[in-house]
């Protein structure tokens, strides 16, 4: 009698536990379902690629026209993109630029070909070169001083080239291996600026980072130049869908009788054995 007791009344009791159990079951697999759902959401979201525009001519050549144009094709592409302009370009901010996650990344900025601070092409900040700053950097050779050339607005003075009267500090292949932070995410780079494919030392540094194609000058050229070649070339690649090296050689097709300056834009990639142009 005790056992039937028993049954009589753990019967109901079990069947509850039962049914509790099944509920429980199925709420959990409907929350994990939400849950990787909204994860994967989350996920997609966060993993949008990321292009920067680096516009170290902003203060000095404004065109807020290539800055808007160019954050459309990046933005068609599916980029989230960043604009840096003059004074946020720093040497600090290079040395941080492989761990930004940028993925293309275009620069728009004074340059300068071998022989400044070392054998590579030098890149310009917007940072005011001051000999009380980046100390360590200096005397390591990694910065320097550099003074802006403009081919645009060359004069002949009692015969030598006349300057802008503004110094930067430069940076160049070396910065770049020894004291940049972290590695660029597989990503094209352009180097809109003079000289900045006259060799190959600039790019390879580039390449060592984590990057995978770069695209630059290798003579003097005019910021206007620069700007229509530079748009017309990333229209081509996001836009049009052009690989990127087919696309160099179509819009130089397009614009070299038509440019002050006899440079002309070339391509080097990780796979490349020498410059294409």
């Amino acid at each position: 009698m005790k056992k039937q007791t028993v049954l009589k009344v753990g019967l109901p009791a079990l069947i509850g536990i039962i049914v509790l159990a099944v509920v429980s079951i199925n709420f959990e697999a409907s929350f994990n379902e939400n849950a990787s759902f909204i994860a994967s959401e989350n996920s997609s979201i966060t993993k949008n690629p990321k292009a920067v525009i680096i516009d170290q001519l902003h203060n000095d050549i404004p065109n807020e026209n290539y800055q808007k144009m160019l954050t459309e094709y990046l933005e068609t592409a599916g980029y989230e993109v960043d604009l840096y302009t003059t004074d946020a370009i720093t040497v600090n901010f290079y040395k941080r630029l492989p761990a930004m996650n940028y993925e293309f990344i275009v620069i728009r900025s004074h340059a300068l070909g071998p022989g400044v601070i070392e054998d590579s092409a030098t890149l310009f900040t917007g940072e005011k070169y001051s000999e009380d700053k980046h100390l360590q950097e200096q005397l390591s050779g990694l910065v320097g001083i550099g003074i802006p050339f403009r081919p645009s607005h060359v004069e002949q003075r009692g015969g030598s080239e006349f300057f802008a009267d503004q110094s930067y500090f430069v940076l160049g292949s070396q910065l770049i291996d020894e004291k940049m932070f972290g590695n660029f995410p597989g990503s094209t780079i352009i180097l809109g600026g003079c000289d900045t494919q006259e060799e190959s030392l600039l790019a390879n540094s580039l390449l060592r980072r984590g990057a995978t194609e770069i695209i630059g000058w290798n003579g003097l050229i005019t910021a206007r130049d620069n700007d229509l070649v530079i748009l017309d070339l990333v229209e081509e690649v996001l836009v049009n869908g052009v690989a990127m090296d087919e696309a160099v050689q179509l819009v130089m097709n397009d614009y070299e009788d038509n440019m002050r300056t006899p440079a002309t834009l070339e391509y080097y990639s990780s796979g490349a054995s020498e410059l294409i142009g």
